[in-house]
């Protein structure tokens, strides 16, 4: 008896419905990862429009607080007023659609001179976190139907050839790649919009700082022998010792005198003339204690001091580390000393009141400042370099330089 060795019938009729089943199995379960990555990709992006918009509507009550502060004094808030919603610190908006609390905080400052408060805005939402913003300031149609196709597909019986799964499949990965790269597109645009946003907003904080104390940098006396903007004695505007930039003018009007007799460096006694300067009602000449006034005599001294108690006739003065000594005659007049210098440790812009020494953050996140002085002092140029919170090479750090002529400068 022959033996023969036979091998099995090949099918060429493609692969039957079992083998396409346990494929198409795969690519819904690919699909629906792709579908949950889509949809936590949608909740990231509806997250940060709500950090957007709660970011703008506390920038606007930070204007508007500021606005009004500039005006007339705001009345100080309770200490808690961030925390709950205290009467005539709190209200409720809706923005973009959506549903914001807002509360503020109003705080004077005591180791600012003058009337220096700090106002603090936070803004939040329904499961969505919140927002907090700090500012240092002065006061004063047809229905539609749903229309779904029915596709009926005819199976054959020997199931599907190769080179149709392979079409298939390739179609599959196509769009799962195109959807991959959205979905990725998405979630890094979530991440990096607040960031992007947040550089932008300490950025017109910054200009906006900046802006308002270099317009009234050289403001002078308004009466007496050295009146005039301080530019005709000293330069008001220059470095300082730490890479900053200090700026010097008179703030009150009413509070000018002259001195009624010497005062020597270290002295603390500075006495004033009030009798025919000042009014009868007001003997101190409106200088009021824990405030800082200017001393100049006119030849190039000029120094800040910090007044601690205020009599008829004279001022009690830090003695500090005053360059020069005064003659009778030398004037004194309230003002403002202030250093803005960016700090490399801390990343943080500070505010320095040269009368005590006090350093305050102004913003944090600059890691750079330079300061430009141009056409001979009378114009003057600041450049800050901000970064995001979160270091990223997705969000470039933000440059941004100011351009000022003060008009008190110009007459030099």
């Amino acid at each position: 008896m022959n033996c023969e060795l036979r091998k099995p019938p090949q099918s060429h009729d493609g692969f039957t419905l079992l083998e396409v089943t346990i494929a198409t199995g795969l690519l819904v379960v690919i699909a629906l990862g792709s579908a949950q990555m889509f949809v936590l990709a949608i909740r990231h992006n509806v997250a940060a429009k709500q950090q957007l918009v709660m970011a703008l509507v506390a920038a606007r009550k930070i204007d508007e607080l500021s606005a009004a502060a500039a005006a007339d004094p705001l009345p100080s808030s309770p200490p808690d007023a961030l925390e709950r919603g205290a009467e005539g610190f709190a209200d409720v908006t809706v923005e973009g659609g959506v549903f914001c609390v807002r509360r503020w905080l109003v705080s004077p400052l005591p180791g600012y001179a003058g009337r220096a408060i700090a106002i603090a805005v936070r803004v939040s939402v329904a499961g969505g976190g919140d927002v907090q913003i700090v500012t240092i300031c002065e006061a004063g149609g047809a229905d539609r139907h749903d229309l779904r196709g029915r596709r009926v597909m005819r199976r054959r019986a020997g199931g599907f050839s190769l080179v149709e799964l392979l079409i298939a499949m390739a179609v599959m990965v196509t769009f799962g790649s195109a959807l991959m790269a959205l979905i990725l597109a998405g979630q890094s645009i979530a991440r990096l919009q607040p960031e992007a946003a947040d550089v932008q907003q300490r950025a017109r904080i910054a200009l906006q700082t900046l802006g308002a104390e270099l317009a009234l940098a050289g403001a002078g006396l308004d009466r007496g022998p050295q009146a005039g903007a301080l530019a005709q004695f000293f330069r008001p505007i220059g470095p300082s010792s730490d890479g900053g930039i200090t700026i010097w003018y008179v703030s009150g009007r009413a509070a000018q005198t002259a001195l009624a007799g010497p005062l020597p460096p270290g002295a603390t006694d500075a006495p004033i003339q009030n009798a025919a300067r000042c009014p009868a009602s007001d003997p101190g000449c409106a200088f009021t204690q824990a405030s800082t006034a200017i001393v100049l005599d006119g030849q190039g001294c000029h120094d800040v001091v910090r007044i601690d108690a205020v009599t008829a006739t004279s001022l009690q003065v830090r003695a500090g580390s005053r360059a020069c000594g005064y003659a009778q005659g030398a004037t004194i007049a309230q003002g403002e000393v202030r250093t803005y210098r960016v700090d490399p440790g801390t990343r943080q812009l500070l505010r320095r009141d040269e009368a005590t020494g006090i350093s305050a953050p102004v913003l944090d996140n600059v890691t750079a400042m330079s300061v430009e002085y141009l056409e001979g002092g009378r114009r003057v140029r600041v450049t800050l370099r901000l970064a995001a919170a979160t270091a990223s090479p997705l969000v470039p750090d933000l440059e941004v330089s100011y351009d000022a002529m003060p008009p008190n400068l110009q007459m030099r």
